[in-house]
Parts: structure tokens; sequence; C-alpha cells
């Protein structure tokens, strides 16, 4: 009687599984650009006048609304994140916005523009915003928001070092029911707040 021959089951592709763990490799390290992991809220952000072509993550491994994916605090407090800051500013408006401890030179930030917008710090002491030399105005503004927009914000949990620099941490001068909760100011030769 002839062998008949069984099908295998269960064998392992050897090169899927190299071309799997290059791409995981490649995804993680942040080297592979993945175009495609840009939201629809991200596609629009700043849509004409800010970002015409809307904002695109720097690191699309990390979830939207956390402040790492729009850009890497290489040395923390001298790299500039101050559109790392505006494009997840933009690009999630009425969300939350993470912003894990460590330090971030910021200067001005845009005006904020949509309601229900929340920068949340991971802790009050951990999370440092640090004003880069020269910046005048407000970091966080809402002074100059449009209409209604300027509603339901909240900025909590971080600790905000003017750095010596004659400006304002948070302008809640055009404002409707924001929340300032758990923030620390230190270090401005001006009010640190204008309300």
């Amino acid at each position: 009687m002839p062998i008949q021959k069984r099908p295998v089951h269960g064998l392992r592709d050897v090169n899927q599984e190299r071309r799997d763990r290059e791409t995981l490799n490649r995804v993680l390290d942040h080297s592979f650009d993945d175009s495609r992991r840009q939201t629809p809220a991200e596609k629009l952000a700043g849509v004409p006048t800010l970002r015409p072509t809307g904002v695109t993550p720097v690191n699309p491994a990390y979830p939207p609304g956390h402040l790492y994916r729009y850009g890497e605090n290489k040395s923390p407090g001298v790299t500039d994140m101050t559109r790392a800051f505006e494009d997840a500013i933009l690009a999630n408006y009425g969300n939350t916005i993470t912003v894990p401890d460590g330090t971030y030179l910021v200067g001005n930030l845009s005006p904020f523009q949509g309601a229900g917008t929340r920068v949340v710090g991971q802790s009050k002491y951990g999370t440092i915003i640090k004003a880069k030399a020269g910046t005048t105005g407000a970091i966080f503004n809402f002074a100059s928001a449009a209409s209604a927009t300027s509603a339901f914000n909240e900025i909590s949990n971080m600790r905000i070092d003017l750095n010596g620099e004659d400006c304002i941490a948070i302008d809640l001068s055009s404002c409707n029911n924001d929340v300032v909760r758990d923030v620390f100011i230190v270090g401005g030769t001006s009010i640190g707040t204008a309300i």
C-alpha cells in the first residue's frame, strides 16, 4: 500500500517572522514611516491657516493625545517643544493631551481654539514647563481665543517655570468655565497668571 502524504500544519514561515520582527523594531525605534497612522483630526488640524497639510505625527507609535507623538524631547529643558505642544493641542481639540514627566522648553503657544481641551501633566512636580529665553506674553493663552472656544478647558498637574522671563504662565482673560488645577508657578518677573 502506498504511503499517504498528510498535510503538515503549524510550520512557521521563518522569513515572515523575520519581516515581522524588523517591522516591529522599526516602529519601536521610530524609524518606520507610517503616515497611515495620521488620524482624521490630525489631517484637519490647523487647516488652512496654521498647518496647511494638517499635523503629521513625529512618533506615530504613541497614541493620539500623547505629547511625544508630536515631538521628541531629545534634551529635556534644552529642546524647544513649542511646536510639539501646538501640534498636540491643534490635533486634539476637545480631548486630553497627556504630558509625561520631564522638563519641556516652551515659548508662546497659539491661543486655545477648541472648547473642552485638557492639558494634563503626569505629576505636579515632575512635569515642568519651562519658558524659553525671550518669551513674552502668555505660555498658555486663552486671551485671544474666538468666542465660545475657550470654554471648559483645563490645565492641570504640572509646574510652570517662568525661568526669569517677563511672561505670563496662563492668561485666562477671555475664558468661560476653564479649570487650572494643581499647577505650581515659579520663577517669573511678571504676575504669573492673568485673570
